[in-house]
């Protein structure tokens, strides 16, 4: 999985978003099984976990979707979005 988290930043691909606060989804072919995707949501500091849902009202994990990955800050509500290209590889 082209993802890695620590307490200062987190990477999805070659892509480093910095930040102590900051929360993620992302969707990714399984490693494990081509046909089929996984989702990852997560945070890199537990105290500020949000689920930054895309729509007005969030009911479930099934309102995420409109990128392949999001990562956004709680205190400043800044974020970052993109698509993967055809290669599962962020654009340069």
């Amino acid at each position: 999985m082209p993802l890695a988290i620590t307490n200062t930043d987190i990477q999805i691909s070659k892509r480093t978003t910095h930040g102590e606060k900051l929360c993620f989804y992302m969707i990714h072919p399984n490693p494990l099984n081509q046909n089929k995707y996984v989702t990852i949501i997560g945070y890199n500091n537990p105290t500020y976990i949000s689920l930054g849902s895309e729509r007005a009202q969030f009911n479930d994990v099934s309102d995420y979707g409109w990128f392949d990955y999001k990562v956004w800050q709680i205190q400043n509500n800044s974020q970052e979005s993109e698509y993967f290209n055809q290669y599962w590889e962020i654009p340069e």
